[in-house]
């Protein structure tokens, strides 16, 4: 938000602010008003409190505006391009400072602590209004206030990052070995190696943001990272992944709940079959069982109840979704529903795939690029919050040519607002092709 406030981070030049005030199109003030000038101050100012060391220049409130800038500038992806866009004044301006070397800038994220970012992110994500599509289901809306949806993903990196995950694959003349066929996937990669790390991430699903993540490259499973993240009195909403029987006992330990999507090797032993709702059956619930987990060969099975839920995939009609919770007493739909809620992170996850620029790192420190995936949460807080939608392909354009000129394109403007109609059409469309056939 900095970044695309860039257009508006010479806003305390009285002759830039007046310039765009007398801009015809009303809708500049959403863009470049006082509101995202307060949002973004309030926020270097918590940052400021909460950092600071006696013997260092360059703080972590300097270097997140700094890659905030660089979020939305194309050609900011190196160290040696951050110290060249420092120097430009409109940046020194926002920075605060009037040269970002590339030597500080490196020794910087080499000891960078991503935690002095996270009040940051608790305090922007508490500014996001909560979510209102479900104001019609009371049930399912207060729930949300305590639902947690875990998840992870692989970002490729270069592969000189000695901690992450590192895969040899065949190279080009495999072809004579049949390894590399057209329709194979093993054709895909033609490069001798592949470095991959993993991003870990905790959603706040009522707020639709994040609500903690960490970073694992060799050692560590995705089990293990939610395992050590585990916060008492809360619904977690995790996919198959992630289950194990372990993972289930350190939630009961943690006096919290799960809906989790259970694998097709895990036996079930019911004891009581619960009637289906009319609800229930509109959903596409198909069953909905209580019993106990029991196929379990090399490890201790957990003796709890536990419910078993069955629910056909449109999509796939021949692989329905089985899901275990221990919430005995919901509605079978609502659980459902719960599990839903788990996409919100695969749609971030690809936004930041869309959005990440891994192809050259400025660092190759597990904390640094901590602190970069933290910007990035930033970025997208303050967009939405400002914006009331998170950033599409065609809003990080639009900012991106602002940042050349600095000057906001009306023209533009009009066109996102012409996207995002189009958009919204194409979703509504969507919406009533679904609903015609659930009708009997």
């Amino acid at each position: 938000m900095s970044k695309r406030l860039l257009p508006a981070a010479f806003l305390d030049d009285p002759v830039a602010l007046a310039r765009l005030r007398k801009a015809d199109d009303p809708r500049l003030e959403r863009l470049a008003g006082s509101k995202e000038v307060r949002v973004l101050r309030e926020t270097l100012e918590r940052l400021r409190q909460e950092t600071g060391h006696g013997n260092r220049l360059l703080e972590a409130h300097h270097v997140l505006v700094l890659h905030l800038l660089g979020f939305y500038n194309p050609m900011m992806r190196s160290l040696r391009s951050f110290e060249l866009a420092s120097e430009n004044h409109r940046v020194r301006k926002v920075v605060g400072l009037d040269r970002v070397c590339r030597s500080t800038h490196s020794d910087f994220l080499a000891v960078a602590d991503p935690a002095v970012l996270m009040p940051v992110v608790r305090a922007l994500r508490e500014k996001l209004p909560a979510a209102t599509h479900w104001r019609g289901n009371e049930d399912l809306d207060t729930l949300l206030e305590n639902v947690v949806a875990f998840d992870a993903s692989y970002f490729e990196v270069p592969v000189q990052v000695a901690w992450a995950i590192h895969t040899h694959y065949p190279q080009a003349d495999s072809k004579k070995k049949g390894l590399c066929t057209p329709g194979n996937k093993t054709d895909r990669p033609m490069r001798k190696h592949l470095a991959q790390i993993r991003l870990n991430l905790h959603w706040a699903t009522r707020r639709g943001a994040p609500l903690g993540m960490s970073l694992d490259g060799a050692k560590g499973s995705e089990t293990d990272a939610f395992i050590k993240a585990l916060e008492p009195n809360l619904i977690y909403v995790i996919d198959r992944g992630i289950f194990s029987f372990n993972c289930l006992e350190e939630l009961h330990r943690h006096k919290s709940h799960y809906v989790a999507r259970l694998k097709a090797n895990i036996a079930f032993t019911p004891v009581r079959v619960r009637p289906l709702t009319a609800e229930d059956a509109s959903q596409g619930v198909v069953s909905d069982r209580i019993g106990y987990l029991s196929g379990a060969a090399r490890s201790k099975t957990p003796r709890r109840l536990v419910r078993e839920i069955i629910i056909m995939n449109p999509a796939r009609p021949d692989r329905p979704i089985r899901l275990i919770t221990d919430l005995l007493e919901l509605p079978a739909y609502i659980i459902g529903l719960l599990y839903q809620q788990r996409w919100q992170i695969e749609l971030f996850f690809r936004w930041l795939k869309v959005h990440n620029h891994f192809t050259h790192m400025v660092t190759h420190n597990r904390e640094g690029m901590h602190f970069i995936f933290y910007v990035m949460v930033i970025a997208l807080l303050l967009h939405t919050l400002l914006r009331g939608r998170p950033p599409s392909k065609y809003d990080v354009l639009f900012y991106q040519m602002t940042l050349m000129d600095g000057q906001v394109d009306t023209g533009m403007l009009e066109g996102l607002a012409r996207l995002e109609r189009e958009k919204e059409l194409a979703r509504q469309r969507y919406a009533r092709k679904k609903a015609l056939k659930k009708l009997p």
